[in-house]
């Protein structure tokens, strides 16, 4: 699988909610669609201040456009 699938380039929403986004599929999913030219809302349980990866993951999202 290529790092910039086709189907993200010509179908991508406009916003895009994205459940389990500090976890590592759905940090990757809303970096994709950002990078995409998509806005993204990330929702997870986890807690940032105790869980390192959490927090890492959602860190690396806050920087992107979108």
């Amino acid at each position: 699988m290529s790092q910039h699938p086709s189907h993200l380039t010509t179908a991508v929403p406009r916003r895009a909610v994205v459940t389990g986004a500090a976890g590592f599929i759905g940090s990757h999913l809303a970096h994709a669609l950002v990078q995409a030219g998509a806005v993204v809302v990330g929702v997870d349980r986890r807690d940032p201040t105790t869980d390192h990866t959490a927090a890492a993951n959602l860190a690396a999202l806050r920087g992107l456009p979108g």
